[in-house]
């Protein structure tokens, strides 16, 4: 962490620094969080104790294990688009846990994960749990609507009626 700080040029750091470097050594964790890489954020989240785990797990609604698989999983798919990997119609080997008792993933369309449609499923999850990512759906599905007669959906893991579940909707 002390290296992603040192390589930061942020202007909060700067000002921590400057104010209160001579008194603590180490950012708060609310900073530091923001310059964490997300693989560093994955191995903070796996050496927390569970009871924390599943507190923050909680605040979306979903089991820690579930969360952290998440993690994982975004985690890849982050590093295959940062190293311009296909995508579109992978099978992907890490998956991230579908909370099936939940269902807004399993009615009335059953949401797989080992394709792209599993992973933009929890990424439109957490974007509708988080205030200010609301747009990021809009987005995706703009983006859906535009390619969709050039690129067959079903081969990215969109089951038919996809658009119905609670999740897209």
């Amino acid at each position: 962490m002390q290296e992603e700080k040192d390589k930061t040029s942020e202007a909060f750091k700067d000002h921590f620094v400057e104010k209160y470097g001579d008194k603590h050594e180490y950012l708060p964790l609310w900073m530091a969080v923001e310059l964490m890489s997300f693989g560093t954020l994955h191995h903070l989240l796996r050496g927390i104790d569970h009871k924390i785990r599943q507190a923050i797990a909680s605040e979306y609604g979903i089991d820690q294990v579930v969360l952290q698989s998440w993690f994982l999983s975004l985690n890849t798919l982050r590093n295959l688009c940062a190293h311009h990997s296909r995508i579109w119609n992978r099978t992907f080997g890490v998956k991230p846990r579908i909370p099936y008792k939940n269902d807004l993933w399993t009615k009335p369309v059953l949401i797989t994960n080992d394709h792209i449609f599993g992973l933009a499923s929890v990424l439109a999850y957490l974007g509708d749990q988080i205030e200010n990512s609301k747009d990021w759906k809009g987005r995706f599905l703009a983006l859906i609507n535009r390619c969709n007669e050039t690129i067959p959906l079903f081969n990215m893991g969109f089951p038919s009626g996809w658009e119905n579940s609670g999740i897209w909707k």
